[in-house]
């Protein structure tokens, strides 16, 4: 199944596009890898200048990576999320967002040591909220009128079809 990006900012079909994505991507990565990735996403936007399209297409990867996680660990974003994520508000915190990366990590980190005495700390609905956090601060960093392209603009560099825009 070749996946290419969709034009859209309403959840339901970013978390629809994001399950495809996760269940039919040619560069499969386990759960904590996944979550990895969106942490370096953060990263990554943090590292470029104000106002670039590469800051804002970094940040919409961690709304899409944290969706996947959320897909991949079967816990339910959608009821923590705005039918549409134009409509987040805009009260960003940096320290939410490290809380919401830290505790989302702990979690995965517990969902994968089963076996040990900790896999009884995880807990899917703490999860699904911290996640669900992740992606509206993420979503935050996005200018209103540039989210739906970043969002396009993410999924098509993760299906390696990222065209140049005008």
């Amino acid at each position: 199944m070749r996946m290419r990006g969709i034009n859209t900012t309403k959840t339901i079909d970013l978390l629809a596009w994001s399950r495809a994505y996760h269940r039919h991507t040619v560069f499969p990565v386990s759960d904590f890898q996944r979550f990895s990735i969106a942490v370096y996403q953060v990263y990554q936007g943090m590292k470029w200048p104000q106002g670039c399209p590469s800051k804002h297409e970094s940040f919409a990867a961690v709304a899409l990576h944290s969706m996947m996680v959320a897909e991949a660990h079967e816990v339910d974003v959608w009821e923590h999320l705005p039918k549409d994520l134009l409509d987040v508000p805009q009260d960003f915190s940096w320290k939410t967002l490290l809380l919401c990366l830290t505790g989302a990590q702990q979690m995965v980190f517990y969902k994968m040591n089963q076996r040990s005495a900790r896999s009884k700390r995880y807990k899917p609905n703490i999860l699904a909220g911290l996640l669900a956090d992740m992606i509206k601060h993420a979503v935050m960093m996005v200018p209103k009128g540039r989210l739906e392209d970043s969002l396009f603009d993410a999924m098509e560099v993760m299906c390696g079809e990222l065209k140049v825009r005008t």
